[in-house]
């Protein structure tokens, strides 16, 4: 039964890279669409502010890395705001898939204690 644990717990942070990633790629992303200049400079500088954010607040390995609520709070903030982002730009079934593969994530992982200890 562990060795199942320990895989979920493995899949559970690919997933959680693979949504960080490509949230910043998909805000970066609108700068190559056809979308008014506001679009195509603003989404793509906010990709930037959240991976700044994300790097020095959410990072595991960070000196300044959040815990318990505050961390909660910030990838609420983050995969909320980029999902918005993603409502206002792209497909609503692209939005409505990476909304629903967000909150799987956040409840294994929390689910798992996987957010204290995200490396394994």
């Amino acid at each position: 039964m562990n060795s199942v644990r320990k895989i979920f717990s493995s899949l559970t942070l690919l997933f959680r890279f693979v949504l960080e990633v490509s949230a910043i790629i998909g805000l970066a992303a609108a700068a190559f669409c056809e979308y008014s200049l506001v679009v195509r400079v603003l989404y793509p500088f906010l990709g930037l502010i959240i991976a700044l954010v994300w790097s020095r607040y959410g990072a595991p390995k960070s000196t300044n890395s959040l815990k318990g609520r505050a961390k909660f709070a910030l990838e609420c903030f983050v995969y909320g705001l980029t999902i918005f982002c993603f409502a206002m730009i792209y497909d609503q079934t692209f939005t409505l898939i990476f909304a629903l593969i967000v909150v799987i994530d956040l409840t294994a992982m929390y689910a798992l204690d996987l957010e204290r200890k995200e490396t394994l």
